[in-house]
């Protein structure tokens, strides 16, 4: 398990790599570089990542985060996790600050790197600070070959109309962008094969055409809305455009 934390973050106003973090909790320098930020895996395995990033900026840009993975020596690098926080429709007096968190399980192979970016829409009046607090961990939930781990990660390819009430969110990319032992259809249900404690994450992107409304987001379990599982609720900023609902839990999972 290894959680860091940043230092504090020159005033910027250029897109890229976050490094320059100080290590809450030891861990082998050969696996994290705390200047570079990157995080290098030794085994073959599901990893548990999570950010939570705190950004002072200047409100006149959409500040998007990503997850992105890479391996030693080559400079070509895959998007594995994003979210960002829509342009304020208006801004306080001195800067705006917002909190962009994310949450997702990855396969990691051995000399495999997980990083964090930062991508401003970077106009000229654009300016922004990573502040001291912000967070970055990484866990070896499971080794690749053992025979309990299972898991997937799917995106979606299609947009859903949305109306009153839930609406369900199908079109996932098959295949999977990866999976062991559990995928998700591209229409039907996702079927538990064993019974266990199942890290879910969803980030759901949201265009809301009216302003001002209230959205949830959530699972369903055996086709019910499990509100005592995983679930989030946000109110878009009262002008139209998209933004991002994010919830992630763990919940016992029986099989079938």
């Amino acid at each position: 398990f290894v959680p860091v934390k940043q230092e504090e973050a020159d005033q910027n106003s250029t897109c890229g790599e976050i490094g320059r973090w100080r290590t809450v909790q030891s861990v082998s320098s050969t696996q994290f570089n705390s200047t570079s930020g990157r995080f290098r895996a030794q085994e073959d395995g599901f990893y548990l990542i999570s950010v939570n990033m705190l950004i002072r900026h200047s409100g006149s840009s959409q500040i998007k985060m990503t997850l992105e993975l890479g391996r030693q020596g080559l400079q070509q690098r895959e998007l594995v996790g994003e979210t960002f926080q829509p342009k304020p429709s208006n801004s306080p007096s001195g800067g705006f600050v917002s909190t962009l968190t994310l949450a997702s399980a990855e396969r990691l192979e051995p000399d495999q790197y997980i990083s964090i970016f930062i991508k401003v829409q970077c106009e000229s009046d654009s300016v922004w600070k990573v502040l001291t607090n912000s967070s970055f961990s990484v866990t070896l939930v499971s080794r690749w070959e053992s025979d309990y781990n299972a898991g997937f990660v799917a995106k979606n390819d299609r947009s859903e109309i949305g109306s009153l009430g839930f609406v369900k969110v199908n079109f996932w990319k098959v295949p999977n962008l990866f999976f062991k032992n559990l995928n998700t259809p591209r229409f039907l249900l996702v079927t538990i094969k064993n019974s266990g404690l199942y890290f879910l994450n969803s980030v759901v992107v949201l265009r809301d055409n009216t302003g001002g409304t209230t959205f949830h987001s959530g699972v369903c379990i055996d086709n019910r809305i499990a509100y005592n599982g995983i679930m989030a609720s946000k109110v878009s900023e009262g002008h139209t455009g998209i933004f991002v609902v994010s919830a992630f839990g763990v919940l016992y999972l029986r099989k079938g």
